[in-house]
């Protein structure tokens, strides 16, 4: 077989391992929200159309000043879910978003040790570059997969479009 044979049997069988792994990713996070909110709501699932925003682009892209500190899978796990809260905390009307973040700050700053002022005025910053620069996307992220991180961070990310009654 010549060696261009071969490499485009590698980069099949690579394609099909990918599609396989991303597939099992997939249901592993629907399995994991339909678990946790079967008794809120009642939800379809579907991928991306072609031409859609990719959720998964914008949070990395939203949370990449955490993400760039972020020095292990775990740092990264949680630097992803500030992020995903930030967001979503963004997306209530004002009188809700300071009530919201206040809950977060005293839970999270509980739990990791660092001081409520440190932990609000990560969640402020990003809660107003979400409004500066996303305030088109009106999708609530419900979950995300995550594996690897740094260059090799792959995200997996569920989300819904948001009821103008939120």
């Amino acid at each position: 077989m010549s060696f261009k044979i071969k490499q485009k049997k590698k980069w099949q069988q690579r394609a099909k391992s990918r599609l396989r792994h991303n597939q099992n990713v997939y249901q592993i996070l629907k399995a994991k929200i339909t678990k946790n909110w079967q008794n809120h709501t009642k939800f379809r699932t579907r991928r991306t159309l072609p031409g859609e925003t990719r959720m998964s682009d914008v949070l990395v892209e939203f949370a990449a000043p955490l993400l760039d500190v972020a020095m292990n899978g775990v740092a990264c796990d949680r630097a992803l879910f500030v992020a995903m809260i930030a967001w979503n905390i963004a997306l209530l009307p004002e009188h809700k978003q300071n009530i919201e973040r206040e809950k977060f700050v005293q839970s999270l700053s509980e739990e990791s040790g660092e001081s409520p002022e440190f932990v609000r005025d990560i969640l402020e910053d990003l809660i107003h570059f979400k409004i500066a620069h996303y305030s088109h996307i009106r999708r609530l992220i419900v979950d995300f997969h995550r594996s690897g991180w740094g260059d090799n961070l792959h995200l997996v990310v569920a989300s819904t479009p948001v009821l103008e009654t939120v």
